[in-house]
């Protein structure tokens, strides 16, 4: 992937694309969410998953940064993969993550239709898929993710003031606390942790949003203050329209409990602010899927040069630095000369957003469809996959002369933890109720 400093983010344009990914479908799920194992618990779980995320966006960046061929340049899932394991796993995982934003896509279509069809009743499906289909597929052709800003501040501003603010004034005005509402259910903890990483990880955006930025060191500080402001907001609205009369099993994403005219307008802020997010949330996708099956932009004439054997780091022009092991990194192969032209980029365009039209008008019912990608496939690429490659990138770069500090240690088996809990019980309970 080449990314020509022309389309370099600034430090606020990076912030505002990175925190508008962050909103989606799943957010007006998790007043429902907290409704099933009671608010104290749900604060405690939401804010234990968050933490969790933060720390997987962290160990991410720093495994590039651990990587000396790819530390400077813009990478995705798929190189920063294929370099510090193998190609082939590189491509395994690529291929996942292009999954989980189709995925997270289809999410968004299943949204916009219900909400469409419930509030216009003679928008029929076929009237929606003719009036997105060009709609996103334009979107869908946008190269750069800097020249997103503009629809990214558009769609949080239709958000929050449309979504948020209208459904959390109604919340307020109808507060009624249930009487449930402070006990704890550890019984339904399992569906609660399926939405809540739904709703909270970002971690497939993280390196485009770095690529993309013309002051790369500070891609944590951006990554993890939209996050935590995003935390803060989506948890103190769950909160909120849980005592206000918003977490039934219908106020998910077609907002059902919201009585009266507001509700149409509510529904289709949410619909303009999704179609909104779609670009951004598929932009990683088709820059993996190009990437794998056209080869990196410029080919072999861009590619790195293997460093050498235990080089000093900050060698040769470069001051004191570590004395570093990089052995693991010698067997780094450059990319296949590019196949890509204009043409084949766009087709590849259409094709992603094709798919999630596809799979969105399928029927799939949204509860299940986010408890299952959420748990699953979220927590292996947001919470495995990234202990991982901070340990064999950390390995590779330092071999036998560095140890890992303890309180990295311990996050990183608490993000495994997290991780698997999710995967095979969380993941397996929303999978054995499709056979129920």
């Amino acid at each position: 992937m080449s990314n020509d400093d022309r389309h370099l983010s600034s430090t606020r344009n990076a912030f505002i694309n990175f925190f508008k990914s962050l909103f989606g479908a799943g957010v007006l799920s998790l007043p429902h969410a907290f409704s099933t194992v009671g608010l104290p618990l749900s604060l405690i779980t939401f804010s234990l998953i968050f933490l969790t995320c933060l720390f997987s966006c962290y160990l991410l960046l720093q495994s590039k940064s651990l990587t000396p061929s790819l530390s400077n340049s813009p990478t995705t899932f798929l190189s920063l993969s294929s370099t510090i394991l193998s190609p082939s796993i590189g491509r395994l995982i690529g291929l996942t993550i292009c999954t989980l934003e189709l995925l997270f896509c289809s999410g968004f279509i299943i949204a916009i239709k219900d909400n469409l069809n419930s509030s216009y009743p003679s928008l029929t499906s076929p009237t929606i898929l003719t009036v997105l289909t060009p709609t996103l597929l334009i979107l869908g052709q946008i190269k750069w993710l800097s020249d997103l800003c503009c629809i990214s501040f558009i769609g949080i501003t239709v958000y929050f003031i449309g979504v948020l603010v209208s459904s959390t004034i109604y919340s307020m005005r109808n507060w009624s606390p249930p009487p449930s509402m402070f006990e704890y259910n550890l019984s339904n903890i399992r569906e609660f942790a399926g939405t809540a990483v739904y709703s909270l990880e970002g971690i497939c955006l993280v390196l485009p949003v770095e690529g993309s930025m013309e002051r790369k060191g500070e891609a944590f500080q951006i990554v993890g203050g939209s996050l935590s402001f995003y935390a803060v907001l989506i948890g103190g609205y769950a909160a909120i329209a849980y005592g206000g009369g918003l977490a039934g099993e219908g106020c998910d994403i077609v907002t059902d409990c919201i009585e009266g005219d507001n509700v149409k307008v509510l529904r289709l802020a949410l619909s303009v602010a999704l179609v909104l997010s779609h670009p951004v949330t598929l932009f990683p996708a088709s820059e993996i899927l190009t990437e794998v099956l056209l080869g990196e932009e410029g080919g072999e004439d861009e590619a790195k040069t293997p460093l050498i054997n235990n080089q000093r780091e900050g060698g040769e022009g470069g001051g004191e630095g570590e004395e570093v092991c990089l052995d693991g990194f010698d067997e780094f192969t450059p990319p296949p000369k590019s196949l890509r032209s204009p043409l084949k980029s766009s087709l590849l365009r259409v094709f992603t957003v094709s798919v999630t039209l596809l799979l969105g008008f399928s029927g799939i019912n949204f509860s299940t469809f986010s408890n299952i990608v959420g748990a699953i496939g979220l927590s292996t690429i947001g919470f495995v996959v990234p202990v991982f490659l901070y340990v064999k990138a950390f390995q590779k770069k330092y071999g036998s002369a560095k140890k890992i500090q303890t309180k990295i240690k311990i996050g990183l088996v608490w993000s495994l933890a997290v991780g698997f809990f999710n995967i095979f019980v969380v993941g397996g309970g929303a999978v054995m109720k499709l056979f129920v």
